[in-house]
Parts: structure tokens; C-alpha cells; sequence
């Protein structure tokens, strides 16, 4: 019998410990609003509009009983993109869900970078039911044939 409690607390404290990590195509992403022209291809989401910014909604799946860390994410801006995690909350008798984001940007280089972005301000809550998480960019326009690419992301729980 003590054999078996002491698996269980070994097995229940990996459990709570464990780190899950999610990596999402950004062929997942939709726009937002009627401006812009979003575009996919082996680089990613793209705006491919020469007269207007394109804001971009990009999934985040909620594992329901881990808490949402933040995320990795790939990017190539000619420009710097303006991006918010967030986190919609839905309750009873609420006339609209409760809105938390946390704004962050993307900073222009030429080539691919690698960004981890923590979900701390947002992320931090046991009550996973009723809450959706999402990655809102905005894409600024194509100019010549410079264009900003979001890429693969990697979401991470615990």
C-alpha cells in the first residue's frame, strides 16, 4: 500500500509540474475587419495589401487545468508589429466576456527571429472553463516587395 501512495504522489506531482508546449501552424490565423489582403505561403501569414494594415487573429488552444505561460513565435517584419495575448473570460450573468491583453511588438530585421513572449499579466488564472486565448497582430502593408511574415508559434502550458 505504501508503495502505491508514493507512486501516485510521484505520478500526481509530475502531473502538476508538467510543461505542455503546442505548436500551431499559422495557416490558422484569420483576419480581422475588412482591410488588408492576408496571404499564406512557406514563409507564413502575410499581408499581401499595398495600401492598408492587416490585423490578424491566430489561435490558442486552452488545455483545460494548465495554466498558459506564453508563447514562442517566428517572425520576419520589415516593419515592427503591434501584437496583443489575449484573453477573453466568459461568466455567468455577464453581458460580455472580460477582456485582459497584453500588448507587445515584433521588431523589424532583415531574416527570421525568434521571439518568446511570457503570458504573465494574463496567463495566471485556475479558471480555464469559459476563457479563450488568442495572438492578435497588425500586419502593416506590402511596400515593393518588402512584406511582414508571421510563422510557426509555439504555445506554451503548465
Amino acid at each position: 500500500m505504501k508503495h502505491i501512495l508514493l507512486v501516485s504522489g510521484l505520478l500526481l506531482s509530475f502531473a502538476v509540474s508538467a510543461q505542455v508546449r503546442v505548436s500551431v501552424d499559422p495557416t490558422e490565423c484569420q483576419q480581422v475587419g475588412g482591410d488588408g489582403e492576408i496571404a499564406f505561403d512557406e514563409a507564413g501569414v502575410t499581408n499581401d495589401s499595398l495600401t492598408h494594415d492587416l490585423t490578424i487573429r491566430c489561435p490558442i488552444r486552452n488545455q483545460v487545468g494548465l495554466k498558459f505561460q506564453g508563447l514562442d513565435i517566428w517572425h520576419q517584419p520589415h516593419r515592427t508589429v503591434y501584437c496583443s495575448l489575449v484573453r477573453r473570460h466568459w461568466s455567468h450573468y455577464a453581458t460580455k466576456p472580460t477582456l485582459l491583453k497584453k500588448d507587445f511588438t515584433l521588431s523589424s530585421y532583415p531574416g527570421f527571429l525568434f521571439q518568446s513572449v511570457s503570458a504573465s499579466t494574463i496567463g495566471d488564472s485556475n479558471r480555464d472553463v469559459g476563457t479563450a486565448y488568442s495572438l492578435e497582430c497588425r500586419l502593416s502593408k506590402k511596400v515593393g516587395n518588402q512584406q511582414t511574415y508571421i510563422g510557426a508559434y509555439t504555445v506554451n502550458f503548465s
